[in-house]
């Protein structure tokens, strides 16, 4: 099935292309975003397509993607009670708390 790619979460505006994957892969609300920073480095870079799926909830450890002050951040996702604590790959970048309520991130499933 082909799968529309998005340089922006909120997917406004058109898609800047369309992919075709594994049709066993997320559900069909599933798309790809491009990564515009290397803040995931060394295991994701800029250029890099991920594949999200609003339907997944996410679970300890998930990658996810979400918007933080005004730019898309990938982080490992982690719960603490009622809290969440978002993970950066990177050593020099600080963690990101919030309330479980506002989280408002999506899964990569690859």
């Amino acid at each position: 099935r082909m799968v529309e790619v998005y340089d922006s979460l909120a997917r406004d505006g058109a898609p800047v292309d369309a992919i075709a994957i594994d049709p066993r892969l997320g559900s069909g609300d599933a798309f790809l975003f491009r990564v515009a920073d290397d803040d995931a480095h060394p295991r994701i870079e800029a250029g890099d397509l991920l594949l999200l799926d609003p339907a997944v909830e996410p679970r300890g450890g998930d990658t996810v993607v979400l918007t933080h002050e005004g730019r898309a951040v990938v982080r490992t996702w982690h719960r603490q009670g009622g809290r969440i604590r978002l993970v950066a790959m990177r050593p020099d970048l600080p963690p990101i708390r919030l309330d479980a309520e506002a989280f408002d991130g999506l899964v990569v499933l690859l």
